[in-house]
């Protein structure tokens, strides 16, 4: 429908316009996964740039970060761990790193499979972020927390209970929120306000970005 909003995908010749432009980094996020994925973590991304810049903070982007470290965005968590984004918040001088999975639940909470899994996740990220491999891996200093934005609160609260499994204590770094725009009927929604919503955690009170 014409009232539908058009999302273009960046191809070859725009590549060569962004070299050109000296606005082209090795480092930038790769096109990976379905088209609609791939919109929905530039939706969630731009939406938190967008926030940060209204607050008067500085988002980092993930380039920035891999450039500086030279590194790519992919780990070996026992099995590779490829985080769908990865950036920075400069919060007037609170700085925190943030990386992100964008669910669309074509994936399962859990498998006897080798193939990916939420809670395959979890076990990666525990390792990643709760050991703080992350600070060796992209020489980062600043805390790290992950987040987790899927298609609806139904899909949230079974992703919070494999948490919970897994911590029976909490987690306060693994955040998640649902944005129902990316679930079946698929629309890219205007930009999102994700710095003041109340993300959920597994055993502890909701979190909001920016909080103490």
């Amino acid at each position: 429908p014409r009232s539908n909003d058009l999302v273009h995908l960046l191809d070859r010749n725009g590549i060569d316009a962004l070299r050109q432009a000296e606005r082209y980094s090795e480092y930038a996020p790769a096109a990976g996964g379905t088209f609609k994925h791939q919109v929905m973590v530039s939706c969630i991304t731009a939406s938190i740039e967008l926030g940060a810049k209204e607050r008067g903070w500085r988002y980092i982007a993930q380039h920035e970060l891999l450039a500086r470290a030279g590194s790519e965005l992919s780990i070996d968590m026992d099995g590779p761990l490829r985080p769908d984004a990865m950036f920075a918040l400069d919060m007037g001088g609170k700085f925190m790193v943030f990386f992100l999975e964008a669910d669309r639940a074509t994936e399962p909470l859990n498998t006897k499979n080798v193939r990916k899994s939420w809670g395959r996740n979890v076990a990666q990220y525990r390792e990643l972020i709760g050991r703080g491999l992350y600070r060796k891996t992209f020489t980062l200093k600043a805390p790290a927390v992950l987040l987790n934005v899927t298609i609806g609160n139904t899909r949230l609260d079974s992703m919070t209970r494999v948490v919970e499994d897994a911590f029976p204590g909490g987690c306060a770094y693994m955040l998640g929120h649902a944005c129902p725009e990316f679930g079946t009927y698929f629309r890219p929604p205007p930009v999102m306000n994700l710095l003041d919503v109340a993300w959920q955690r597994a055993g502890y009170p909701p979190y909001m970005i920016g909080a103490n």
